[in-house]
């Protein structure tokens, strides 16, 4: 397993900690399970609103 160093909001982290602390985990394996489910998100083809970043959105491809 790798650490990933991510900066959440505070809020976030309370929510996590909240999650945690109902379920008997630790928050670092409640992001884990919330990071690998909203993956599927990304596997469903979405296009993001546009970004002050990117002129014309962000588009991610359908996996078959």
């Amino acid at each position: 397993m790798i650490h990933l160093g991510i900066k959440i909001e505070k809020e976030t982290k309370a929510r996590l900690a909240e999650i945690a602390k109902r379920d008997d985990r630790s928050i670092s394996s409640v992001t884990r399970l919330a990071i690998l489910n909203g993956l599927s998100f990304f596997d469903s083809g979405v296009c993001h609103p546009k970004a002050k970043k990117f002129v014309s959105g962000v588009c991610h491809p359908t996996h078959k």
